[in-house]
C-alpha cells in the first residue's frame, strides 16, 4: 500500500523499491527478560508489547503523511494524486486503529491479573510486565529512532559524497550536520 501511495504522489518508476529491514520491533538479547513465566508466555507477551508500540509509532507517520499530501504548497502539480495518497493513507490508518485498540486492550486487561510463576508462587502481572514495558518504551521511542537517525545520516552522507565528489560532500555535510545542533524551531 506505501507503494502505491509513493507512486501516486511521485509517479510509477520515480523511486526504486527500497530494501525491507530484517525487524523492526525490538532486538532479542538472547536472555530471558520475564524469567518468571514460561518461555512460550514471555514470546507472546513480547510480540504484543512490540506489535503496541511499532502501531503507535505509525500513527505519527500517518498523520505526518496526510499532512503532507493535503498541504497546498505539495504536489502543486499532482494535487488528485496527493489526495488519493491521503485517502489511502487515512484507510490504512483507520485498519491500524483497531490493531491499537485491541492491543491495549489486551495488554491492560492481562496487567490487571495476578500470574502463576513457573516456581508455583503468585504475581501480580503488573510487577512482572511494567519493568519490561518501560525497556520497550524506551527501546521503540528513543534508541531505535537514534540507531535510525545515524543509519539516516550514513546513507545520506555516501550519497552527498557521491553526488558532489569528496572536497565539496564533506563540505556541504558540516554544513547539514551544523543545522541539527541548532535549537529547534517551535511549531
Amino acid at each position: 500500500m506505501w507503494f502505491a501511495v509513493r507512486d501516486a504522489v511521485f509517479g510509477k518508476d520515480a523511486y526504486p523499491l527500497p530494501e525491507v529491514p530484517e525487524n523492526i520491533s525490538r532486538p532479542e538479547s538472547g536472555e530471558r527478560e520475564l524469567p518468571d513465566l514460561p518461555p512460550q508466555f514471555e514470546a507472546l507477551i513480547k510480540m504484543l508489547m512490540n506489535v503496541l508500540l511499532i502501531e503507535v509509532r505509525a500513527e505519527s507517520f500517518f498523520a505526518f503523511c496526510c499532512a503532507v499530501f493535503r498541504s497546498p504548497a505539495n504536489f502543486t502539480d499532482r494535487r488528485a494524486a496527493a489526495e488519493q495518497a491521503a485517502q489511502i493513507v487515512e484507510r490504512i490508518r483507520q485498519d491500524e486503529a483497531i490493531h491499537v485498540a485491541y492491543l491495549r486492550v489486551a495488554l491492560s486487561e492481562l496487567r490487571s491479573f495476578t500470574l502463576k510463576t513457573v516456581s508455583g508462587g503468585m504475581k501480580p502481572a503488573a510487577a512482572v510486565l511494567d519493568p519490561l514495558w518501560a525497556q520497550m518504551v524506551e527501546w521503540h521511542g528513543r534508541r531505535e529512532r537514534e540507531l535510525a537517525r545515524e543509519r539516516t545520516r550514513a546513507d545520506i552522507g555516501c550519497q552527498v559524497i557521491a553526488g558532489l565528489g569528496d572536497t565539496k560532500g564533506k563540505a556541504f555535510l558540516k554544513e547539514f550536520d551544523a543545522l541539527g545542533e541548532k535549537e529547534p524551531i517551535p511549531a
